[in-house]
């Protein structure tokens, strides 16, 4: 799935699937509905600050679905070098507040495989499915997991604040990151990574939903994005093609 989607506003989101995890009361900051914690501005005066650039996004969705659906079946280190060149203009250096506030950098990773994901803890749906994917594939990788930095970052800056993120990520893996910043910081990291965000208003909320890119970014450990992966995958291929990059 390229674009996040949502489910009708009656429906719930989804839940974390982990029997061992004792947070069993799901993900999410109540509902996709809510007015902000951030600067207070409405969704009408925020949609044009956020960067939505349509044809690069139906350009870059096309090569998600090539690139996510190609690297799924292959094995071993195969291609692995041309694939790395087909990402050399994504990602880079990047400084955002963590979820307890303290500021991150992409680099304070180095020496790490760093896995980012977009997206927004008022997600209604698909967010929450993929940091559940991400979490049961580093769950079953075990100790490799601690050569993986798992990334969450939010294209939903005015809610998203680092206390709305930090009572968010504890509900998957434990080293999850969640990271935000001003509207200026998200444009810039998101473009960065080709990452199309825009607001939705919705009639039956009373607040808005919004639309992303989704796609999981792996960057490797001198922190170059080497491959774009599925968010369709299951667990196990998720966790092969992330060791490929040890």
């Amino acid at each position: 799935m390229l674009m996040d989607s949502t489910l009708p506003p009656h429906e719930k989101p989804p839940k974390s699937q982990r029997a061992s995890d004792s947070r069993d009361n799901g993900p999410g900051n109540g509902s996709a509905s809510g007015s902000g914690n951030g600067s207070g501005n409405g969704p009408s005066e925020r949609l044009g600050e956020l960067r939505w650039i349509p044809l690069l996004a139906g350009a870059f969705a096309l090569l998600v679905a090539v690139i996510a659906t190609f690297g799924l079946t292959r094995s071993g280190s195969e291609g692995l070098d041309d694939r790395a060149a087909l990402f050399s203009g994504l990602g880079g250096e990047f400084t955002l507040t963590g979820h307890t506030g303290e500021r991150v950098s992409l680099s304070d990773f180095q020496g790490k495989v760093v896995v980012v994901y977009f997206g927004y803890s008022f997600c209604p749906d698909v967010c929450p499915v993929h940091l559940t994917l991400i979490t049961a594939a580093l769950d079953s990788m075990g100790r490799r997991a601690n050569q993986v930095q798992p990334l969450f970052i939010s294209v939903d800056p005015g809610r998203d604040t680092p206390e709305a993120l930090n009572g968010y990520v504890g509900h998957f893996h434990e080293s999850l990151i969640g990271l935000t910043g001003t509207e200026e910081e998200i444009g810039e990291v998101a473009g960065s990574f080709a990452v199309a965000h825009e607001i939705v208003e919705d009639p039956d909320l009373s607040g808005y939903l919004v639309n992303h890119t989704s796609a999981i970014y792996v960057i490797n450990q001198d922190g170059q994005v080497v491959d774009l992966l599925s968010p369709d995958s299951t667990p196990a291929q998720l966790a092969t093609q992330i060791s490929r990059h040890f």
